[in-house]
């Protein structure tokens, strides 16, 4: 079952680490595509190590699995050679990683695997403390001066805003919760904004490549469906409750009363 929300669902950043895994995956499927000879795409994952006395960049995502009894049903399905009869424990499955980075890169196979353009999909370990801000505005800034495109694509609302142009120095028109920002190397002091939210699709932006190459398109609409079909949110999701915040202006409301009028709440 699809998401109800026509743009970007703000329930799904709860579950971010797994989203944003498939968001790069699918990116690189989509982009894959149309790309022009010489050009290939590729995910990058990176982490950072963080000291025990600075601010932690990164929090452990421990994901816990149900799997069931896989001896018996009844509490109390076996005996000990004493006789004392013991408890079957429920068998679960913990994961425990990292937060993970992952940028999409296009890469110039005729010049060394150059990087043409870096996408990146923001996550709470860009956004959230001070040094995982500088961290991130350092990789940007070596990337742009390496000569590579750099689209930065923040659908997290947590933390605070890395991307290079300043939501605070905008129109109030222009208050989005999220926010896609390209900014292409023949032109660096000027940057291209999308607008995106959950009230509307999310844009399909152009990815500047090569000078004699046309922008290639990235829809980032399919690219959340498909995150929510496959990952099966529809099943997990309780929107009978609010999302976690930040929300802004009449956010909230506006998504009461589309859950309501979509029947996912009374």
């Amino acid at each position: 079952m699809p998401s109800p929300f026509p743009g970007m669902d703000p329930y799904l950043e709860k579950h971010w680490p797994d989203v944003h895994a498939r968001l790069g995956i699918y990116a690189c499927d989509a982009l894959r595509r149309q790309m022009p000879a010489g050009l290939i795409v590729r995910v990058e994952e990176y982490m950072s190590v963080v000291d025990d006395e600075q601010e932690r960049l990164m929090a452990a995502d421990v994901r816990i699995h149900e799997l069931g009894n896989p001896h018996s049903s009844d509490d109390y399905g076996q005996q000990s050679k004493s006789g004392v009869a013991v408890a079957e424990p429920l068998i679960i499955e913990v994961e425990i990683e990292p937060a993970t980075s992952r940028t999409v890169l296009v890469l110039d196979t005729r010049s060394n695997n150059r990087v043409v353009t870096a996408i990146e999909f923001l996550s709470p370990a860009n956004k959230i403390g001070k040094a995982a801000l500088e961290r991130y505005a350092d990789r940007r800034a070596r990337l742009i001066a390496g000569g590579a495109h750099f689209v930065e694509i923040d659908l997290v609302r947590r933390g605070g805003h890395p991307m290079l142009v300043d939501p605070a120095k905008l129109s109030p028109d222009y208050a989005w919760p999220y926010w896609v920002c390209v900014v292409r190397r023949t032109e660096r002091f000027q940057a291209e904004l999308y607008q995106a939210t959950y009230r509307r699709p999310l844009p399909a932006i152009k990815i500047p490549l090569r000078p004699a190459d046309p922008d290639a398109i990235l829809e980032l609409q399919p690219l959340i469906d498909r995150a929510y079909v496959e990952g099966q949110y529809d099943q997990t999701i309780d929107y009978r409750v609010d999302p976690e915040g930040p929300f802004e202006g009449d956010d909230l409301s506006w998504i009461d009363a589309w859950l309501c009028e979509q029947k996912w709440r009374t």
